[in-house]
């Protein structure tokens, strides 16, 4: 059975997770003659790649770095469905808090994120607090699935 070239390279779209259409700029020996030039010419017949070299994937056309496309640098997606379960956690205690029958819905979701929008009013001090935590959760959600955003993206 042959190694797939994910599990050879450790490479994946972040995009699309395809590993088998990913193209590399790479540096290569060429051998120049009177009309053009040859690659199966050349003494040294070899190619190299770095961390920042570009990536395309040919399966979603999305491109990157090597670097991006590397599987260590990706994110796990486990981790993010362990963050939901924590807010699912904590969304319920809430609505407990508050007398009320848990529905897991939106609305619940809402009425939290309000609740602590009046906590942050409480605890910053800075301009314009409500605006800047908002600010700095999306930032934070955008990182942690930036290949999800990204494949909701036309």
């Amino acid at each position: 059975m042959t190694e797939s070239a994910k599990a050879i390279w450790r490479m994946a779209c972040p995009k699309c997770r395809a590993s088998d259409q990913i193209d590399v700029a790479a540096t290569v020996w060429i051998r120049l003659c009177c009309d053009g030039s040859d690659v199966t010419q050349a003494a040294n017949g070899d190619h190299e790649w770095e961390q920042g070299s570009l990536a395309v994937c040919q399966a979603c056309g999305y491109s990157a770095t090597v670097w991006d496309f590397d599987i260590e640098n990706q994110p796990d997606p486990s981790e993010n469905d362990a963050r939901a379960e924590r807010a699912r956690n904590a969304l319920e205690k809430y609505v407990a808090a508050k007398g009320e029958v848990f529905e897991n819905n939106s609305s619940e979701i809402a009425d939290l994120i309000a609740d602590l929008l009046h906590l942050t009013i409480r605890i910053d001090q800075g301009h314009d607090p409500v605006e800047s935590t908002l600010r700095l959760a999306r930032l934070h959600f955008e990182a942690e699935h930036a290949d999800e955003i990204e494949e909701a993206a036309p």
